[in-house]
């Protein structure tokens, strides 16, 4: 009924980043469903395309984003990678650290990803996972599983969890 295939980037995230830093980005590779029944829950992508271009590609001038996704099984595998300023050890570790803590987490930093991790948790309890990895200098990479879920599974979900 609908075909699992990859398509273009969704157009609202694409024309959103384009609009503001087109001169900054070459989108290399940016593929993922929309053309299928499954659904992310609002905000869990766009603020991690966000962090790749403020704080990766921004701070070396031009950089090459990438976001791909796919079903994999019960899951949906997202990745989004850039080639830009990467981040320290520390930094990243400290990163690491927000989103080991999962809900719980009160950053003072992080706050886009932190805020995904927080919404996932939400929809998903611990049936999720995000990872990141960098390197000072060569770029940064997100790779997020959650769920394959419909809207409406995803609707029911979060009103199972209303008060």
């Amino acid at each position: 009924m609908y075909p699992e295939r990859k398509i273009s980037m969704d157009y609202k995230i694409r024309r959103a980043v384009e609009s503001e830093y087109s001169d900054l980005i070459d989108f290399a590779s940016m593929v993922f469903y929309v053309n299928f029944p499954y659904r992310l829950p609002k905000l869990s992508l766009q603020p991690l395309v966000e962090n790749a271009v403020l704080h990766g590609i921004r701070q070396i001038g031009s950089g090459t984003l990438t976001i791909t996704g796919e079903k994999e099984g019960g899951m949906l595998h997202f990745v989004v990678e850039d080639d830009g300023a990467g981040m320290e050890e520390e930094a990243l570790a400290r990163l690491r650290e927000v989103l080991d803590c999962g809900n719980n987490a009160h950053p003072d930093h992080s706050y886009g990803i932190s805020s995904v991790a927080r919404r996932l948790y939400l929809v998903f309890n611990n049936n999720y996972r995000m990872t990141v990895d960098s390197e000072l200098g060569m770029g940064t990479r997100v790779e997020l599983w959650i769920p394959a879920l419909r809207e409406e599974q995803i609707n029911a979900t979060l009103a199972h969890r209303m008060i």
